[in-house]
């Protein structure tokens, strides 16, 4: 009976330390992942504001640019801003949950768009009506 008593106290003691080592883990793991989301975020901002910092890896994007990207490249970038900023609400507010962080809805998480593109092909006749 007391070797049972001891084996479950031994047993109790290894799963709380695993649950804290895994607790802790798990808040590395969403502040990593919040914090490389915020990153993109800010790297995605500053291109397509034509505020770029070259050391960064990325060069700005002028309208210019956009207006000569085929409009199926412009809405996967779109769907990836979109995707980026999923990924970023979600993890700050697993970093919240896990009481690691604030609350993300104190922080400014505003999405990054890309700008409107004036599309070529419209007639320009047609809108004067």
């Amino acid at each position: 009976m007391i070797h049972r008593f001891k084996f479950s106290l031994l047993l109790v003691a290894g799963l709380l330390l695993s649950a804290c080592a895994s607790t802790d883990l798990a808040i590395n793991t969403a502040q990593t992942q919040a914090a490389g989301n915020d990153r993109y975020t800010t790297l995605a901002a500053g291109a397509l504001a034509n505020d770029a910092d070259p050391t960064s890896g990325l060069e700005s994007v002028s309208p210019a640019d956009l207006a000569n990207t085929p409009d199926s490249v412009r809405l996967l970038l779109s769907k990836l801003l979109d995707a980026i900023q999923a990924n970023r609400l979600a993890a700050h507010s697993v970093v919240f949950q896990l009481g690691a962080g604030p609350d993300p809805a104190g922080l400014d998480l505003t999405p990054v768009t890309l700008p409107e593109v004036a599309d070529p092909n419209n007639d320009s006749l047609l809108d004067e009506e």
